[in-house]
């Protein structure tokens, strides 16, 4: 084998550097996406407060409602959790140097 094969090619790793910081930012955006339908999906619940009858719970459909309606309270409290926790997560890889610099 000769040393000629075990050399790269000139501009293979600035093409691989490059490669990546597009992936990290494709990335970065798919996860500030995923963020933005999480919010709009929690307004959207909340939106749905409005609607609610207080007299359910005075009538003969509150068993069957009930178990839906806590289901929607857990689902909010689950995405307010996920977008508290996904918010510093975010902007720690916003501030993540990007793989040409480091």
């Amino acid at each position: 084998m000769s040393s000629f094969e075990n050399t790269t090619v000139p501009g293979s790793t600035l093409d691989a550097i490059k490669l990546d910081e597009y992936h990290l930012h494709s990335f970065i955006g798919m996860v500030m996406e995923k963020l933005a339908i999480d919010k709009r999906h929690l307004n959207d619940l909340k939106s749905l407060e409005t609607i609610w009858d207080p007299n359910w719970t005075k009538s003969s459909i509150w068993p069957l409602v009930s178990p839906l309606l806590s289901y929607f309270e857990a689902e909010k409290s689950h995405l307010e959790q996920s977008i508290q926790e996904l918010v510093p997560i975010l902007a720690e890889l916003q501030r993540a140097p990007s793989p040409a610099s480091a």
